[in-house]
């Protein structure tokens, strides 16, 4: 058989340095020498390591495609998950980056929130002092 693969010549070609070394070249030595030229001019010619890199490629594309469409699941970096974990995920990732804080803008913030804490703490008095004075007009004070 004519060598396929560079493994397959690389092993023939092994073979015909021992017998060349050990022995004297004999009728199947000459036979191997010529296949392992005729599958060297073969792969030259068919460009096989491309072949195969190109079938790797290929073969890869497919298992990850058949990943990726596979019902319910979604690939990621590390592996597959189940679509409403995914989405799950999604959504807490959506929350945190919705509670960015600008450092700045609460500094500034601070002094007003505690001046609202205080109003809304005497709220109540106010609003019945107010009604009470009769600004309002003709609103009943609430008792």
């Amino acid at each position: 058989m004519t060598q396929i693969t560079n493994t397959q010549r690389k092993r023939g070609s092994e073979y015909v340095k021992e017998r060349m070394i050990a022995r004297p070249i004999t009728p199947t030595v000459i036979r191997v020498m010529e296949k392992v030229q005729k599958g060297s001019d073969k792969m030259i010619l068919e460009g096989q390591l491309s072949m195969e890199l190109l079938k790797a490629t290929t073969t890869a594309g497919a298992k990850r495609k058949a990943r990726k469409d596979a019902p319910n699941t979604v690939v990621q970096k590390y592996g597959e998950i189940y679509g409403n974990v995914a989405r799950r995920q999604m959504k807490a990732d959506d929350e945190d980056a919705s509670r960015v804080v600008n450092m700045r803008d609460k500094r500034l913030q601070a002094p007003w929130k505690k001046k609202y804490k205080a109003i809304m703490v005497k709220y109540p008095k106010i609003y019945n002092d107010l009604i009470n004075s009769g600004r309002f007009g003709s609103c009943q004070p609430n008792i």
